[in-house]
């Protein structure tokens, strides 16, 4: 049976988790969220937007709200980047593939239409178009402690490169959960969208 005492310690975790820099922005879109997203898609382990959200509900994928529903602590467990939850370990598997020109025909923005959305979730995670289950590998935090140097950004070869640099990330912060400078350059090499200034 569910405690008062481990609902409330899942509650603390899972604000923790939602306001890491790389789940603050979209796993699919790019939006940001300054205080973090209400929605995740329990199925993938991701932090997404309102668009997003009605878009994986359109194929049946779970979302639960942040505020609204009760969270157990072992599916708040499930969504730390050691347990192989949170967006960037999801980025580096679904969107393994995705290359500068997926993100000009395919990528989304806030604004463009619904179906646009459900679009790319269809081709993201049912088509499985640009998915690379040994990614995720390459993404997950090692088990010796991670270096507390700051990442430095590497030019991107042309979209030749299968997989994004982010997979060579060894930044305590990108690992450890706390905000980094070197994570506005994770999400701009993985695609699919640089995100909007000004959006919550």
């Amino acid at each position: 049976p569910t405690t008062r005492a481990m609902v409330s310690e899942a509650e603390r975790l899972l604000g923790k988790l939602r306001k890491q820099a790389e789940n603050r922005r979209c796993v699919n879109c790019g939006e940001e969220s300054r205080l973090g997203f209400s929605a995740i898609c329990v199925k993938f382990r991701t932090f997404v937007c309102n668009h997003c959200k009605s878009s994986h509900q359109a194929f049946s994928h779970r979302v639960k709200s942040v505020t609204m529903s009760t969270w157990t602590l072992e599916e708040v467990e499930a969504l730390r980047k050691r347990n192989g939850g949170g967006n960037q370990i999801a980025r580096a598997t679904w969107y393994a593939k995705w290359s500068p020109r997926d993100q000009e025909r395919f990528g989304v923005r806030p604004g463009d239409p619904l179906d646009k959305f459900k679009q790319l979730i269809a081709m993201v995670y049912e088509d499985k178009r640009w998915y690379d289950a040994d990614a995720s590998a390459a993404a997950e935090p090692s088990t010796s402690k991670p270096s507390r140097t700051p990442a430095r950004s590497q030019p991107q070869p042309a979209a030749s490169a299968a997989a994004p640099s982010l997979l060579s990330f060894e930044d305590d912060d990108v690992f450890g959960g706390g905000a980094s400078e070197g994570n506005e350059d994770l999400f701009a090499a993985a695609g699919p969208l640089a995100p909007a200034s000004g959006s919550t």
